[in-house]
């Protein structure tokens, strides 16, 4: 197997097996924390995705493979820099959470030893992100292989042995979390100063800065679209609510792993076939995996009762009726991923930005209007409708790259038609959640067609196997 693609796989193995780690761990973490606690933990999260890219500007992302390229002579200097720029802005966060933690421990509803940990983990994850990026353009996977298991294995192990020393379980659940990972971060900034001690250079400096300012309104609308309804659950309704509405979307979140393989399959796959003009193909594949997505999607949906029963037990059942509207909302951002590869094919960034800024945005407000009224189970349905006026933001961008620029791979019309039949079927199914009989019997007919018919479901892989065969061929 040649090693770009043998590489490809493990990655993608190795971005498997954290979330599957997590979503096991999650069955331990709600029968030993109450409500409460699972819901600040929780709140941490929310608030470090949207503080960290403030102060870390995510250096380790896009623009540090863009640099592995461009400095290719020269990684190990731009590493350093880029480093020296990371602890120049942690430095700063940290300053700013510390001087100010009493009043942004009230108002983000934290902790202020959980605000140390977020000052921490803000100045080291920088290192961390950069390593990983780093093994993964130069195709290193086994050493990715092998941190991955250790930090994938002691995070959850030293979680569960500091909720049982900690007074505040909470606290010793998210301080066991980041422990490895800014034991990892100190290991790297030394490893990469090893390398090269200068921290500062002007050019590197600035092609970081002006790469990755202007994207910072993006990162951040796809972080409060994703996380500002566990913030405002917090603040509006109490962290025993988050916590409820974390374990419904902790389920709903089994379709991101799913969803996060098929995305890093398709990407260069598309890539190949939009250089060629294999439009058709495209969107025929692509609608054949559009609908076994929604079907495994709607097969969630049909058996969350079980699902809330076995993640975590009966305290949280009440969770179960926010799954629907959360995995319909998976839906939409595969959808949206696969819309953004041929957005990004065009390099049509700015109708990105633009898209996901509108869509926070609209998020916010609904959320500010129907979570005091309905409560938790009204953000799964502000998420849903956030992610619906997403897509059809996106379809309009497509239609114009279409009209102007040429073909894109995907049919709009089909995919997001596919979206609305899962969101309405999700609405319906709702209501049979009182009547396990029922539901396990549908289940059950689906399942028997599924495997009477499976001649023609191994069909419809194999010739999506064979064409992208063949377009690599061709």
């Amino acid at each position: 197997m040649p090693l770009p693609v043998k590489a490809g796989m493990w990655f993608m193995i190795c971005s498997i097996i954290p979330q599957v780690i997590t979503v096991i761990m999650t069955t331990i973490f709600t029968r030993i924390l109450s409500t409460s606690d699972y819901g600040i933990s929780s709140n941490y999260w929310a608030w470090y995705n949207i503080l960290s890219i403030f102060i870390t500007l995510n250096l380790n992302a896009g623009v540090y493979n863009n640099a592995m390229m461009k400095y290719e002579k020269d990684r190990d200097a731009y590493t350093s820099a880029t480093l020296g720029l990371s602890i120049l802005l942690g430095m700063l966060g940290f300053a700013v959470l510390m001087i100010f933690r009493n009043p942004l421990s009230q108002i983000m509803s934290l902790p202020v030893s959980l605000l140390l940990c977020m000052a921490l983990q803000c100045l080291l994850y920088n290192s961390y992100g950069c390593w990983v990026s780093r093994v993964k353009y130069e195709y290193n996977y086994k050493h990715l292989i092998i941190i991955t298991l250790i930090v994938s294995i002691l995070s959850p192990l030293l979680s569960v042995v500091f909720i049982f020393f900690s007074e505040n379980k909470a606290v010793g659940k998210v301080w066991g979390q980041n422990a490895i990972y800014i034991l990892l971060g100190v290991i790297f900034y030394v490893l990469a100063f090893s390398k090269n001690k200068k921290i500062y250079n002007k050019e590197y400096w600035s092609f970081a800065l002006k790469f990755n300012l202007p994207l910072v309104p993006h990162y951040l609308s796809l972080i409060i679209l994703n996380q500002s309804d566990r913030v405002m659950i917090t603040s509006m309704c109490g962290a025993s609510e988050n916590g409820l509405y974390s374990v419904a979307y902790s389920a709903a979140s089994l379709l991101l792993i799913l969803n996060s393989s098929l995305t890093m399959t398709l990407t260069p796959w598309c890539y190949d076939n939009m250089k060629n003009h294999k439009f058709g193909a495209m969107k025929k594949t692509i609608n054949v995996i559009c609908c076994i997505y929604a079907g495994i999607d709607l097969m969630l949906i049909m058996l969350a009762p079980e699902a809330i029963s076995i993640l975590a037990g009966a305290k949280y059942a009440e969770a179960v009726y926010v799954i629907p509207p959360l995995a319909s909302s998976m839906y939409l951002i595969l959808l949206y991923n696969i819309y953004s590869i041929f957005e990004f094919y065009y390099e049509k960034t700015k109708p990105v930005m633009i898209c996901s800024t509108l869509s926070a945005g609209l998020n916010i407000l609904l959320n500010y209007l129907f979570i005091p009224k309905y409560g938790f189970i009204a953000a799964a349905y502000t998420t849903l409708a956030c992610y619906l006026f997403n897509s059809v933001m996106h379809i309009f961008v497509l239609r114009v790259i279409e009209s102007k620029l040429g073909g894109v791979g995907v049919s709009v019309g089909g995919s997001f038609g596919i979206g609305l039949f899962l969101v309405l079927a999700s609405i319906v199914i709702t209501y049979l959640y009182p009547f396990p009989e029922f539901r396990w019997s549908i289940f059950i007919v689906v399942s028997v067609v599924v495997i009477l018919k499976r001649d023609y479901f191994f069909a419809l892989i194999k010739m999506i196997r064979n064409r992208r065969k063949n377009d690599r061929i061709d």
